[in-house]
This record gives C-alpha cells, sequence and structure tokens, in this order.
C-alpha cells in the first residue's frame, strides 16, 4: 500500500483509493473508491510482443517486428494500395494520405502515440532487411508484391539514370528498375506501381 497525497501523481492503470477515517472516541469508518487512469496518448496495450506475431490496431492488422520495450515496430500483415517509387514521392504522399485518413493513426499521430519513422515521417516503408529477416522460420514478407525502399544499386550521369530497388514479389525478393532518360528537352521517367506494406513504431500504454 501507498500513501496517496494527490491522485494526479497516480500512473496510468486501475488504483483503489482507500479512507480510514477514526474519531477521538477511537471508533472508525472506511470507503474506498476505484480511479482509472488513462494514458495521455493513443497506443497499444503495455505487454510484451514476439516478433512475428499479429495484432489488431486502428482497425489494421499488424505484425510485429520488434519489441523495444516502450514501443513496438509495426508492419501490416497484408499489402495496401499501389503507388510509384520514384524519388519516394508518390509513396511518402500515399503513406502520410493514409495514415490521416485512419482515425485513430491520425489521433495516434497528433497526442504522441506514434513515434517519427525518420526525420519527418511517421510512417515509410520497409528496408530489404527487415524484410529478408526470419521470425521462428516464418518470412515476414510472404505476402503479395510490395516495395522495399533498399536500393542493391543505382547510376546516374547527364542523360539519366538507373535506381534499382528490392521488390518483394510472393514468395521470393526481385529487384525493379527506376529509370529515367534526360535531355536537353527534359526528363523522361519509367515508373512502376506496387503495392505497400506501411511500418509504424507506436508507443505502449
Amino acid at each position: 500500500n501507498t500513501t496517496v497525497t494527490n491522485t494526479s501523481t497516480l500512473d496510468v492503470g486501475t488504483h483503489v483509493i482507500r479512507c480510514t477515517v477514526t474519531k477521538s472516541t477511537g471508533t472508525s469508518a472506511n470507503a474506498q473508491t476505484t480511479i482509472v487512469v488513462n494514458a495521455a496518448y493513443t497506443g497499444v496495450p503495455n505487454r510484451t510482443y514476439n516478433p512475428g506475431e499479429t495484432i489488431s490496431f486502428a482497425n489494421v492488422s499488424w505484425k510485429v517486428i520488434k519489441d523495444n520495450g516502450t514501443n513496438i515496430t509495426l508492419i501490416t500483415s497484408n499489402v495496401i494500395g499501389q503507388s510509384r517509387i520514384y524519388q519516394f514521392s508518390a509513396i511518402t504522399n500515399y503513406l502520410n494520405n493514409w495514415l490521416t485518413n485512419n482515425t485513430v493513426l491520425n489521433s495516434a499521430k497528433n497526442d504522441g502515440g506514434l513515434i517519427l519513422v525518420d526525420t519527418t515521417n511517421y510512417i515509410r516503408i520497409p528496408t530489404y532487411e527487415e524484410v529478408n529477416e526470419d521470425y521462428s522460420g516464418s518470412k515476414l514478407w510472404y505476402s503479395g508484391s510490395y516495395w522495399t525502399s533498399t536500393v542493391s544499386y543505382y547510376t546516374n550521369d547527364y542523360y539519366g539514370g538507373i535506381r534499382n530497388y528490392y521488390v518483394v514479389s510472393g514468395s521470393y525478393i526481385t529487384t525493379k528498375a527506376e529509370t529515367s532518360s534526360c535531355s536537353y528537352s527534359g526528363c523522361s521517367y519509367t515508373t512502376y506501381e506496387y503495392g505497400v506494406r506501411p511500418i509504424i513504431i507506436i508507443r505502449k500504454m
């Protein structure tokens, strides 16, 4: 038991507050009440999560990539949408719109439940290294076709350039080149559309 002098200092969780009053005559009376303190941000239940575990959050099915102690890194269980990867502008816009249009995720972004995944964004696509990890013999990337953010090689010259990205395609990983061809009149691009599997980092409550 702990003496409570100010209920505003209580930690997140359920607390039972008991009070005993004793008169000078020796008679006493007892009372108690239950106070539930909610987190000031949107998050997931505070427990241990196992890599590869499937959970539901914000009406979306996710797989756990890593339990970081006070927060967890998640990737969607399924591929969502389709987008181009060239210069990442299309994918970044798509992901940010997807997050904003999800009421729970947008609330978590605004109240501090979501943690930045880079210097400016709360959502991103996975790297080749992340999707190629093996958790208990079950690859996280066995699901649809989608981009990773890892470039296998990059070339560039006056006439254009090639970025060759790793792409998950069913049960294997391949590469797909995003090419540009430039001249005095401007540049033309060869782009491909694949799905995405967003990654977020969410705090535990």
